[in-house]
């Protein structure tokens, strides 16, 4: 199973505490393989730059932290280049269409997000677009619990 997770996911994964969390079960579920990560260069880049905007974020997550979690999605292949957006407006903020256009050009099952843009798209594409704590109930179906 294909899942493409949105910045929005990985910077909860680099801050999550809680062993209840969805976040947490959702970076348990990456490392052991339960799911190839598809994630954008974009993706990438709109992480470190979160983190590097913003006060909060910067003073809770090293470069290591981001260093050990690029890690991860390089050895599971599941970094994946740039494509170009679309001119057709996908989504309601814009800047997220990439995300769309990527999930596409990479025939994706799923999209994790907690962006309310982006979840605001579900059943409008052939794959379907979830928040984490419906993601954990649908890894959990597939398990059979």
């Amino acid at each position: 199973m294909k899942v493409l997770l949105d910045a929005n996911i990985l910077i909860s994964m680099l801050l999550a505490k809680s062993t209840e969390s969805p976040i947490v079960t959702i970076a348990h579920a990456l490392s052991i393989g339960l799911f190839t990560p598809v994630v954008s260069e974009v993706t990438i880049e709109e992480l470190a730059n979160s983190i590097e905007r913003k006060p909060y974020l910067s003073s809770r997550i090293t470069p290591d932290m981001v260093d050990d979690l690029v890690g991860i999605l390089k050895q599971a292949n599941g970094i994946v280049p740039a494509i170009s957006a679309t001119t057709e407006l996908l989504l309601r903020d814009a800047k997220d269409d990439y995300l769309i256009v990527t999930a596409r050009a990479h025939k994706v099952d799923i999209i994790v997000s907690g962006d309310d843009d982006v979840l605001a798209h579900a059943g409008n594409e052939a794959f379907a677009i979830l928040s984490p704590p419906a993601f954990v109930a649908a890894l959990k179906e597939l398990a059979g619990e």
